[in-house]
């Protein structure tokens, strides 16, 4: 099959299916596909090829006929083909990304100071912007909580209480005389949660990805941690990549 991430789609779009395909519901199967497809694509997921939706397609087909053996209902067949036009017109897009001055600086901060590989730092860069938009907004333009301050900076990091990410950020700028909005600041304290704050654990699990799509995942998911609704996974690869092909050893540090 497909990703793991594609992996964990089908397998939720089968059972669905496998509990839903009897004789008195077959016309509401379609109906079923195209609900499992639209909370698929609301949480970031990627869209497989139609080489690897094929391939998906036969296994879970094979799988469902088995369980469905001398059942005379045919509409399982039917809903995969309908399944398969939708991916067809409906693919996750990813939008044309590109990098930015900051970002390739920021980039080799992380690999000068952290001693990372440059795929590694890239992906903190690639998310970081990702997170301000290209690094054009400090604050987060939509707070999941209205009213609160919701987040700020490189990572737009959060929570106001004790050992939260954004009071943590705030004590640390205030205690070194940083400035809370200066990109500058925010890069100075994600190596120092990464490095001597409580951080670590995401810096040790970076050092052990091969590949500029793991290093993404373990920033997202051990080192960011956004609302599932705001991941976007897509988009957050598509930057890293970007930023792992455009790195030059020679990128200039001024500024940061």
């Amino acid at each position: 099959m497909s990703s793991f991430i594609d992996r964990a789609r089908l397998e939720t779009f089968a059972d669905s299916i496998k509990a839903s395909v009897v004789p008195e519901k077959s016309e509401d199967i379609t109906e079923g596909i195209k609900d499992v497809y639209s909370k698929s694509s609301s949480k970031g997921l990627m869209s497989p090829s139609i080489e690897d939706l094929t391939a998906d397609a036969d296994e879970i087909m094979s799988q469902t006929d088995a369980d469905m053996s001398g059942s005379e209902d045919t509409s399982y067949a039917s809903t995969m083909s309908t399944y398969d036009d939708l991916y067809k017109k409906q693919k996750t897009k990813t939008k044309k990304v590109s990098t930015s001055n900051f970002g390739e600086k920021m980039m080799a901060r992380y690999i000068s100071e952290l001693n990372l590989k440059p795929f590694q730092a890239a992906a903190l860069a690639g998310n970081a912007d990702y997170e301000t938009g290209g690094f054009k907004f400090m604050d987060e333009l939509k707070p999941t909580v209205r009213g609160s301050k919701g987040g700020t900076n490189v990572f737009q990091f959060t929570g106001l209480q004790p050992g939260y990410r954004r009071y943590n950020f705030e004590k640390y700028v205030e205690e070194n005389n940083l400035d809370p909005r200066d990109y500058d600041a925010g890069v100075d304290f994600s190596i120092f949660e990464l490095t001597k704050g409580d951080q670590k654990s995401a810096l040790k699990k970076l050092r052990e990805t091969e590949t500029p799509e793991e290093a993404n995942r373990v920033i997202v998911n051990s080192y960011l941690k956004p609302d599932k609704k705001k991941t976007n996974m897509p988009t957050r690869e598509a930057l890293t990549i970007e930023y792992t092909n455009n790195y030059k050893k020679d990128t200039v540090q001024d500024g940061l």
